[in-house]
Parts: C-alpha cells; sequence; structure tokens
C-alpha cells in the first residue's frame, strides 16, 4: 500500500519501504499513477468540479492472475437540500494486470462508508477507555461493538452507551451461555449481532482493546475487502516491553470481512475454542480459504499492537487449544 500513490518508490524501493510502510517495491516508476488514472476514467457522471480522491490504493501479486489493485475513491463532500452534510460516498475498484493490458474486476459504489468495529473485553476498562478516545478521529465511519464478560474494574455499558460518545456504539453482555472469557464466542455474538439486527451487507473489524489504530483504518478494511471474494487478515505490528517493535507475521488476530460472508461460511468454531486461547484466528482463516475467498495479508504499519503483562484469563482458562 502506498502512503502517497502519487509519489511510488522507484525500482529500488524507499525510505518508507526501510521503515516498513511499504510491502512492494520492484515495480515500474509510473505504475501508480498509471492505475489510478485508468481507474479515474472509469468513473461515470462525476462533476468536474468535485472529483473524488484516492483515499487508498493497494496492490499485491498473485501467482495465478498476475498483478491485482484496488483504488479506494471518496467523493468530496456535498450538502442535502436542507442545508446538512451528505455522506461521502465512496468507490472501490478493482483492477487486474494478468499479464496483458489493464482490465476491470469490479466497481463497487458504497454511499457512506462504515466499518462495524468488533471488541470483546473483560476487566480492561482503562484500555477500553484509551481505544475509544482513539477511535473518535473517524467517528463518521465506524460503529463500535463491544461484548463484555464480567467486568468488575468499571461500568463497561455506561462507559460504551455515553451519550456524548461521538460514534455510534453498542454494548453487549456475553453469551449466557460462558462461564468464563471466550474470545471466538464473544467476537461470534458480536458479528451476528451487527447480521440479524444492524446491517446484514455491512463490513466488520476485529481488534484487541490493545491496538494503536490509524484515522483511515475504514479506508484500509473497505479497500481490502470483497463481498463473496476476499477478506482481510492483516499482519500488525507489536510491541515488545522494550520499545521495539516488530511484525506478527504468523497471527490472525485481527479480520475483516463482510459480515454476510462470515456467515455464509460458518464463523467461528465456537464449539472446538470455545475456551482456553490461540487459534481460532487461524482456524477461521482457513475457512474463508477453502471456500476460495482470497485473503488480503498486507503489513500495515499503522496498525500496532501495544506490549501489556500476560492476562490473568489466560492463566485461568484452559490450556492454550491446538490442532
Amino acid at each position: 500500500m502506498y502512503d502517497d500513490w502519487q509519489n511510488p518508490p522507484g525500482y529500488y524501493g524507499s525510505e518508507l519501504y526501510q521503515n516498513k510502510r511499504l510491502g512492494i517495491t520492484k515495480h515500474a516508476k509510473h505504475e501508480a499513477q498509471q492505475v489510478v488514472k485508468y481507474a479515474f476514467q472509469q468513473l461515470v457522471d462525476i462533476d468536474a468540479s468535485s472529483l473524488p480522491r484516492v483515499i487508498r490504493f493497494d496492490r499485491r501479486i498473485e501467482k495465478d492472475h498476475g498483478v491485482r489493485y484496488n483504488v479506494l475513491f471518496q467523493a468530496k463532500e456535498g450538502n442535502t437540500h436542507d442545508g446538512g452534510k451528505k455522506a461521502k460516498q465512496v468507490t472501490s475498484i478493482s483492477i487486474s494486470q494478468p499479464f496483458q493490458p489493464l482490465q476491470i474486476d469490479s466497481i463497487e459504489i458504497i454511499e457512506a462508508m462504515m466499518i462495524y468495529i468488533v471488541v470483546a473485553v473483560s476487566n480492561r476498562t482503562p484500555q477500553l477507555i484509551k481505544m475509544m478516545k482513539s477511535l473518535e478521529q473517524m467517528s463518521h465511519e465506524i460503529t463500535l461493538i463491544v461484548i463484555d464478560h464480567s467486568s468488575t474494574d468499571g461500568n463497561i455499558k455506561k462507559i460504551v452507551e455515553h451519550p456524548h460518545n461521538t460514534f455510534q456504539t453498542y454494548f453487549l453482555y456475553a453469551p449466557r451461555n460462558i462461564v468464563k472469557f471466550s474470545r471466538a464466542l464473544m467476537l461470534d455474538h458480536g458479528i451476528r449481532y451487527v447480521y440479524n439486527e444492524l446491517d446484514p451487507s455491512g463490513i466488520f473489524f476485529t481488534i484487541d482493546v490493545d491496538m494503536v489504530v490509524p484515522a483511515n483504518l475504514p479506508a484500509m478494511v473497505t479497500s481490502s475487502v470483497q463481498k463473496g471474494r476476499a477478506m482481510y487478515a492483516p499482519i500488525v505490528r507489536v510491541m515488545n516491553e522494550d520499545g521495539t517493535s516488530k511484525y506478527f507475521d504468523w497471527g490472525y488476530g485481527m479480520i475483516g470481512a463482510y459480515v454476510c460472508d462470515y456467515v455464509a461460511v460458518g464463523g467461528y468454531d465456537t464449539e472446538k475454542f470455545k475456551y482456553g486461547w490461540g487459534g481460532e484466528d487461524l482456524n477461521l482463516v482457513t475457512t474463508f480459504l477453502r471456500q476460495k475467498y482470497s485473503i488480503i495479508r498486507s503489513e500495515e504499519y499503522s496498525l500496532v499492537h501495544k506490549w501489556h503483562p500476560a492476562l490473568e484469563w489466560r492463566n485461568k482458562n484452559t490450556e492454550k487449544t491446538t490442532g
């Protein structure tokens, strides 16, 4: 992903690549400009005075399909007939170059970008408050779903449902059939709540309460998922106790997809991973893969998991699930 698609790196990479902000570097110098120009040409009925801006550009190589791109455009903000602000329309254009000239794979118009962020907590109230504060920078493009299991370090329901929150929030109690923290069951409960009660065609993204997320998270997720075709499992940076960091390339803890796709493939295996920890996300990704979905697995420098001591519930739960 290019932070600045108008100035992509040259043939030998760039300072951005050295800082682990880019994943692909060996390509023609003007490739990004050519692809974005081609994507612009696919837009119809666009007023020249209000051309949309590019908010995300992705490039990946698939051995059976050549190079694939996704360009995410966002329209300039307009006014409604009564003087209010219109939601910013988003257009996602998927393009491939299968060893021949560029061709369009799909064009999806999204009237208003919205991501349903799903997080499961238990006695992590200070961390939840910090995370919610960081989400204010994207308040018009997210809805937060918090599932709590028996927290005693604060009134989670009151915090989540506080009327001064700048974004839409929903508080859910953990399912009654669990007696201790169950990440798989609680996230499944939250995702299915979105599907059944809020938006069956929406996009969800699961995060840990200790994550630091960038302001362009909604664009990152929207650009990376495709209904019936692709889900998002980014490689995040993990902070160490000494302040250093590394990419967590064998972990799959943050997952994004259309909620209808999640339901269609069966979701988390809540029987196998009812308790314990570890393996539930990898199992879910494998389930998507077996259903012929592409797994978008990009290194995301700005998705950071903060260091913290080992959590007490992990010691109290059963041993780590394997298999």
